[in-house]
């Protein structure tokens, strides 16, 4: 709330000031959130790894996150590639 009020005068979109970058932001945002600590490389790992897990390609989030290859991608997020064949045989029709 106090961080809503020091803004409103402002009329901005949102309730964060207008600042050049990300890392920027990140101070206001983990203030609103109650969160301790938060960078951009946290934030872009949780944007790739929740984007994932809500079924868009990954490819299409590699070219977001700037990975070449799937074994770094999987490396940075933190997915075991036999975990990843567990689960696909897992979940994988049955024909």
């Amino acid at each position: 709330m106090a961080l809503t009020e020091k803004y409103a005068p402002q009329a901005l979109p949102t309730c964060l000031p207008v600042v050049a970058t990300l890392d920027d932001y990140l101070p206001h945002i983990a203030k609103l959130a109650g969160i301790t600590q938060l960078t951009s490389k946290i934030g872009r790992k949780t944007f790739a790894t929740l984007k994932i897990f809500q079924g868009v390609p990954q490819r299409q989030v590699m070219l977001a996150t700037g990975h070449t290859t799937e074994k770094s991608f999987n490396r940075y997020l933190g997915i075991d590639e036999q975990e990843l064949v567990d689960i696909y045989r897992r979940t994988a029709r049955r024909i």
